[in-house]
């Protein structure tokens, strides 16, 4: 039975979807964009996919060794207008924002199995797998990543893999750069308000370990320079989040 496809609340909602489809198997992924009113003609198009299953459709999927392909798409844009007029606002400027004439950027995630992305045939867009470097799912300035974390069970501990989120290297360096060169000029305002900035950001445990790493370089170099360390409050904690625009899918 087909469904509708929902629509993430948020750019985090989005990020927490993408992370949960990665981490139950859907490895494969490409990503485009496509204007607004042609998205209804995309997913009939590839509709030997099964975009629209439903969790019975895709149990029988995968017990023919059939692939689970999911459609992950941007956030409706009155959510990323709302965002920018509150931005623009607060600068006392005008915002440039989203309408409905912009495009909808997507993801199609994928399990190995026929009929998926992995075969390597027919795909709408360039096909890679996550678990790679190269692959690597990038969205804004985040990258979704495979690392290892030691769990405890019994008593007894293991390494696991996990798929989180982080700042891409390139970002991660120019925060750094930042923060040294305020904790040089002994700008303790501005790295109040850079760690503002990074306290905002969406905490998946990727991100929240290089916070913390970036705010140890500061307090390094303040320290260095006989200043007191930042007075930081604990970080938050990613927790699961409403996922769905209950007035938007396709």
């Amino acid at each position: 039975m087909d469904k509708p496809i929902r629509i993430p609340r948020n750019q985090t909602a989005l990020m927490q979807h993408i992370q949960r489809q990665v981490r139950h198997g859907h490895f494969f992924w490409c990503a485009d964009r496509i204007p607004r009113e042609k998205l209804a003609r995309f997913i009939l198009k590839w509709s030997d996919y099964a975009l629209r299953a439903d969790a019975p459709a895709r149990a029988y999927r995968k017990q023919c060794g059939r692939a689970s392909v999911h459609l992950c798409l941007s956030p409706a844009p009155r959510q990323v207008e709302a965002a920018a007029l509150d931005s623009e606002e607060a600068a006392g400027g005008a915002a440039d924002t989203m309408t409905t004439a912009q495009p909808v950027a997507w993801w199609m995630l994928s399990t190995a199995g026929k009929a998926g992305l992995a075969e390597g045939t027919a795909a709408p867009a360039a096909v890679f797998d996550s678990r790679t470097a190269r692959g690597r799912l990038r969205y804004l300035h985040y990258e979704l990543v495979q690392l290892a974390k030691v769990v405890k069970s019994g008593g007894k501990s293991k390494t696991v893999t996990t798929s989180t989120w982080r700042l891409t290297p390139e970002r991660y360096l120019a925060w750094e750069a930042l923060l040294i060169e305020r904790a040089k000029q002994r700008d303790t305002q501005g790295l109040m308000q850079a760690v503002d900035c990074l306290r905002a950001m969406p905490m998946f445990s990727g991100i929240r370990a290089q916070v913390v790493k970036l705010i140890a370089e500061a307090d390094k170099m303040l320290g260095k320079l006989g200043c007191a360390p930042l007075a930081v409050q604990t970080l938050p904690v990613m927790r699961m989040i409403a996922l769905w625009d209950e007035r938007a899918e396709v």
